[in-house]
């Protein structure tokens, strides 16, 4: 019998590990949930002739070239140092910045930001309107912020306190999840396993916890307006209605 070595790295609520150790498999993971082009067609039909933005939580870069390819001048910002040495080889002549985008310590201003897949929901909600108000400084006049959020719906009911499971030849991911309900709205506590084949004899696990928060519709409404956006809209993911009750992405543009 051949004998393996499994070497094992635990984290916990550290976003930037969890996506370095990801960084590597990212793309291949996501590629048969997304179709990043049509995401991005999506949001653009939002932002319209504005040319300047600015995409948080950019990752390994898959919408942040969909806008470049579109002629629109972006920069990316991201936590993870690895997703962005992926980002940057796909667009060597566009800039990216390591850091967290609850601080959002980058200068200049944009004609449009936007912060596609998520990355909303890892902002607790009592946050939400000290993001928005920093977001809202780094538009021009007339600025527009597009965003997107895991529905309440979604994390209540499809994801929290289930297990899901991405088996594949590289990297197997395994991915418990865990609904705590308190007096802001709740979360969704996240246990990520990634199990790599490092050598031929050798494994490694990567253990990383992590929380996404659950926004409601109108507790985002009223932060973005409490942060000073006077001009606010929602619909359900890739449509021009209204959010219904089972939406599992919801889309904002806020002006």
């Amino acid at each position: 019998m051949a004998a393996y070595r499994l070497k094992c790295e635990s984290r916990y609520n550290d976003k930037e590990f969890m996506y370095n150790i990801l960084a590597k498999y990212y793309d291949k993971l996501m590629k048969e949930d997304y179709n990043y082009r049509e995401w991005a067609d999506y949001v653009l039909a939002f932002i319209g002739d504005r040319k300047r933005g600015l995409d948080l939580a950019c990752g390994t870069g898959n919408i942040t070239k969909e806008f470049v390819d579109k002629g629109k001048a972006v920069t990316g910002l991201d936590i993870s140092a690895d997703m962005l040495s992926i980002a940057r080889k796909k667009l060597p002549r566009t800039r990216f910045f390591l850091g967290n985008m609850e601080n959002l310590n980058i200068s200049g201003e944009y004609d449009f930001i936007t912060c596609c897949c998520d990355g909303v929901n890892y902002i607790k909600q009592d946050g939400l309107t000290s993001f928005f108000t920093k977001v809202r400084a780094k538009l021009t006049n007339g600025g527009m912020f597009a965003f997107d959020i895991s529905s309440e719906y979604k994390l209540k009911n499809i994801i929290g306190s289930n297990v899901f499971y991405n088996l594949g030849d590289e990297v197997n991911m395994y991915w418990l999840n865990d609904l705590v309900d308190d007096a802001f709205g709740g979360c969704i506590e996240m246990e990520l396993h990634f199990y790599s084949k490092t050598k031929s004899s050798e494994y490694s696990l990567h253990t990383d916890k992590q929380k996404q928060y659950i926004h409601n519709v109108d507790r985002v409404i009223s932060s973005l307006s409490s942060a000073g956006f006077s001009s606010v809209d929602c619909y359900g993911f890739c449509t021009q209605r209204k959010p219904e009750a089972k939406d599992t992405r919801i889309q904002f543009t806020a002006k």
